[in-house]
């Protein structure tokens, strides 16, 4: 599979190994920050003005949100096999 294929066509196995790798990034960009930094407002394209820590908490919500897609599929993918 080529590593341009849209991510609903890349395997389970690489989609986990992508989003472990975006998370470890992100927790050291975010276990870098301040609380004065974590305290700055910023604008959102979307929900509009917030707060870096909304935005923080934001992320942890939308990775938990793929960790059970992932599970899900896997669970699917593994009754499938019986």
């Amino acid at each position: 599979m080529s590593s341009s294929a849209p991510p609903s066509a890349k395997s389970p196995a690489i989609s986990s190994k992508s989003a472990k790798a975006a998370r470890e990034r992100t927790l050291e960009v975010v276990q870098g920050l301040s609380d004065e930094q974590l305290a700055r407002r910023l604008t959102h394209p979307e929900r509009g003005e917030m707060w870096v820590l909304d935005l923080v908490q934001m992320l942890a919500g939308h990775a938990a949100y793929h960790i059970a897609q992932l599970s899900e599929y896997l669970e699917e993918a593994a009754v499938g096999t019986w």
